[in-house]
């Protein structure tokens, strides 16, 4: 399914199956959103995902991950991806967004925190503003770019201990 993502048009992808990749067309580009949620599970997707429009030709995509095992672990994923929409919402867009991820990184934090549950999600969040592309991650969560052809073009480390011992190439 291809849609065409108005210019202020954030786009949620919370507690529920992307059965069907999606396919999101922008002023500069196309992204696709697909999730499909662990066989036989009777909770919400944990998996969410977000694609937010910013000035110009400019996008922010967001992908959480809900901690497995963990107690709403779905709810966590739709905090992060939340916080990320109302933060980036009453931010300047013509202004460095760097400050407004990270505080709403920080805001998803204490928000999760204050369910008391022992919920948890990883997020990554991409940036890409004059075809240029900023990453952040929490978690052992990973970004990758990818060419028009399946290339890989770039991809983050992984922030967990595998991830750090094969960025250092102790392993493969």
């Amino acid at each position: 399914r291809m849609t065409t993502l108005a210019t202020h048009e954030t786009r949620f992808f919370l507690e529920r199956q992307v059965g069907a990749p999606e396919i999101i067309e922008f002023e500069s580009g196309r992204t696709v959103v697909y999730s499909c949620g662990c066989p036989g599970k009777v909770e919400p997707n944990d998996d969410g995902a977000i694609v937010i429009p910013v000035s110009g030709d400019g996008l922010v995509l967001g992908v959480a991950d809900g901690m497995g095992g963990s107690p709403y672990g779905y709810k966590a994923s739709a905090i992060a991806l939340q916080c990320l929409a109302e933060t980036l919402s009453a931010h300047d867009h013509q202004a460095d967004l760097r400050p407004a991820i990270l505080d709403a990184i920080e805001d998803a934090n204490a928000e999760i925190l204050d369910l008391g549950t022992g919920s948890a999600t990883t997020l990554s969040v991409v940036e890409i503003r004059d075809r240029v592309a900023r990453a952040y991650q929490v978690g052992d969560s990973m970004s990758l770019i990818v060419g028009g052809r399946g290339t890989v073009i770039w991809k983050s480390a992984s922030h967990s201990p595998e991830g750090f011992l094969m960025e250092s190439g102790m392993i493969a």
